[in-house]
């Protein structure tokens, strides 16, 4: 059965707030079924739906014999979720992954460099749909620490000076990230990491198309904790002695449950100068991306 529903789909990117909007939506799946829009908690779209992607971005060439089989899946896991897709007004997906790991980061040195296959894949999905995709991107000198430490959970284990050396920096660019998005999935919305702590009602009622009240935002949740620079110390002394799921259940606890006694500190770059060009090339693609980011002083939230 053909649904008119629209679609918007957050992308991330990844280490930009993405767990808190999952989990808010998560939390009222009820006042969005009354809203008429359906979602995927997020781990119950890696479990089938996720798979079944990653297979037809490898096989591209043959994703019309496959289209019919994705929709299914996202529609079989609403139903059972409780939605009512024939008088649903808009599907909501958020998943970061669908950018790509931030493995490629530790093993190349690259941000998403199979990224055209992956939004070529979405487009000809919803080829039928109205859509319109959302993203958020941070300034590199906080992006890169915070992708390391991310990368470290999942049994990456190179050491932050390996992946330092091997960062392709003259070759990872947001403007790339976003004109390869816009050649498949325009149009986009684009909002910083930096501004959403001050603006997540906007942000969130830009992504549903719904008025969200700042009442509806819990201010004393967190984002995922990152690993800080004790917690990675401790790990690299650990990681000739464990397995490599030791290792991985060792960096979620230091990440997640471990508060270590001051000092410490977040990891960061250790190039001043470094750091220095990166705030310079971040705050020049903002300029650049301006047409394009969410517009927070007109928001109707910001009237509230």
């Amino acid at each position: 059965m053909p649904y008119s529903f629209r679609v918007h789909i957050h992308l991330g990117a990844h280490k930009t707030a993405s767990t808190f909007i999952q989990n808010w939506l998560s939390k009222h799946m009820e006042f969005l079924a009354q809203n008429q829009i359906a979602y995927i908690p997020l781990a119950r779209l890696r479990q089938k739906f996720m798979p079944a992607f990653w297979r037809a971005v490898e096989n591209s060439t043959q994703i019309s014999d496959k289209q019919g089989q994705l929709l299914e899946c996202l529609y079989t896991e609403t139903r059972d979720l409780g939605f009512d897709l024939a008088n649903t007004k808009l599907l909501l997906l958020s998943e970061e992954n669908l950018l790509g790991g931030l493995n490629t980061l530790v093993t190349q040195g690259l941000l998403y460099p199979r990224l055209e296959q992956r939004m070529n894949v979405l487009a000809q999905l919803f080829n039928d749909f109205p859509l319109h995709t959302f993203l958020a991107i941070r300034n590199y000198a906080d992006f890169y620490p915070s992708a390391y430490a991310e990368t470290i959970r999942h049994q990456y284990l190179k050491s932050y000076d390996e992946f330092l050396t091997h960062l392709a920096w003259q070759n990872n660019s947001w403007l790339q990230v976003i004109a390869t998005i816009q050649a498949s999935l325009a149009p986009l919305t684009l909002w910083a990491y930096e501004d959403f702590r001050e603006h997540t009602a906007a942000i969130l009622s830009a992504l549903l198309d719904l008025e969200i009240p700042s009442a509806m935002i819990d201010a004393t949740t967190t984002d995922r904790p990152s690993l800080s620079q004790k917690g990675l110390d401790l790990a690299m002394h650990s990681r000739h002695l464990l397995t490599p799921l030791e290792m991985k259940r060792l960096v979620n606890l230091l990440a997640d449950k471990m508060i270590f006694e001051p000092p410490d500190n977040k990891i960061v770059l250790p190039d001043p100068a470094r750091i220095a060009l990166l705030n310079t090339q971040y705050q020049t693609e903002l300029m650049t991306l301006a047409p394009l980011r969410l517009k927070f002083d007109q928001h109707p939230c910001n009237q509230l």
